[in-house]
């Protein structure tokens, strides 16, 4: 059985925990917001990588990587970094 649902529930909790502390961290020590604005937007855009790896390699034992994966996450990657520009110019 793929563990897809358990694996981005638990990318869920861990990324809101860590905008969490970023937002602390910003506040307490008076940067700039841009730094969470940033990280909102990686962890929502990197969600399909999660979730091919997550398909891909839920299920115990040894996988190999598919073509989909090798394309599919540099891609994914690439349009993050691109997110990352446009929205914050």
């Amino acid at each position: 059985m793929r563990r897809v649902p358990h694996i981005l529930g638990t990318y869920a909790v861990s990324s809101s925990g860590v905008i969490l502390f970023l937002d602390w961290f910003v506040e307490r020590y008076e940067l700039n917001n841009l730094y969470t604005d940033v990280l909102l937007i990686a962890i929502v855009t990197l969600i399909p990588s999660i979730i091919m790896v997550s398909y891909f390699h839920g299920r115990p034992g040894k996988d190999e990587w598919m073509k989909t994966e090798i394309i599919g996450i540099p891609v994914n990657l690439l349009i993050t970094f691109l997110c990352i520009f446009i929205f914050q110019i």
